[in-house]
């Protein structure tokens, strides 16, 4: 697939499209295009930090989070009885992260906020769709599949945020 038609296929994903998400899901040469969008979102986060270090950094640790994070997400799916690859996931969520292309808007400070919760909640259904679509799964096991990194993530956060303070109670003061 050339990137051009990656690029009509993530945009279709976007759109919930089941078709496209099965295509690129089964589609070999569809990891290298996913693979460039998520650079490109990366050397957009960086350009958007205003900061050359980042515009460097920020494509790679993009990659490597990606390989973390949609591997949990396939695990966890596996867990619930879902039947994929974890490349199959991978795929269609590289693609789907075009979406974070929608943060060249956050040049523009007053769109900043507003893209950045839009995508958010987008890509949350996006994400339901897919591994709901993908995996075969239930709505209620899809839900659980994606509620279950996200607790366990606020819970660590708590924990470390908890822990901080514990270790400098002088920052506490000042925040307070």
């Amino acid at each position: 697939m050339d990137f051009m038609k990656s690029l009509k296929e993530a945009i279709d994903i976007l759109k919930l499209n089941k078709k496209s998400i099965e295509k690129v899901a089964k589609d070999k040469g569809a990891t290298t295009a996913g693979i460039l969008i998520l650079i490109i979102g990366g050397f957009i986060g960086g350009i958007v930090g205003k900061d050359w270090f980042l515009i460097g950094v920020i494509p790679i640790i993009t990659i490597i989070f990606s390989f973390i994070g949609i591997g949990i997400l396939h695990l966890i799916a596996r867990l619930f009885g879902g039947k994929a690859e974890f490349i199959q996931l991978y795929r269609v969520l590289t693609h789907a992260s075009i979406l974070n292309w929608l943060s060249f808007f956050g040049l523009i400070p007053f769109l900043k906020i507003i893209m950045s919760f839009a995508a958010l909640i987008w890509g949350i259904a996006v994400n339901f769709v897919v591994i709901r679509e993908v995996y075969k799964l239930s709505n209620l096991k899809t839900v659980f599949v994606l509620l279950i990194p996200g607790v366990f993530f606020f819970i660590l956060g708590l924990i470390m945020i908890t822990a901080f303070f514990a270790i400098n109670p002088e920052a506490l003061q000042s925040f307070i």
